[in-house]
């Protein structure tokens, strides 16, 4: 098997891990699908061969991606829908469900 199809496997296998991390992370399940696709489009571009550990590095890659997502939110000062203060309480259920 291939270096580049261990790696999609390495993604697929992680995926739901690294969607809860994100969901945690930026408090928003949108948000959160964008942060672990571009963590996707950045190992796609990495060389393979360098990845040592795969789940670390998307993990990794992943939680600085949601990082960059507060920074940006912050510079721009964004108040999140309805004023809440707190909105990822409530935001990152799965599909349809938010928690109680």
């Amino acid at each position: 098997m291939t270096r580049r199809v261990e790696l999609v496997e390495h993604f697929e296998a992680s995926r739901a891990r690294l969607m809860s991390l994100a969901c945690r992370i930026v408090g928003s399940h949108h948000d959160a699908e964008d942060a672990v696709q571009a963590a996707w489009l950045h190992a796609r571009s990495a060389d393979p061969v360098q990845l040592v550990n795969p789940e670390g590095w998307l993990t990794t890659v992943t939680a600085r991606l949601c990082l960059d997502q507060l920074r940006a939110r912050h510079r721009r000062r964004e108040i999140p829908l309805g004023g809440r203060r707190h909105p990822r309480r409530a935001a990152c259920g799965r599909r349809g469900v938010r928690p109680s």
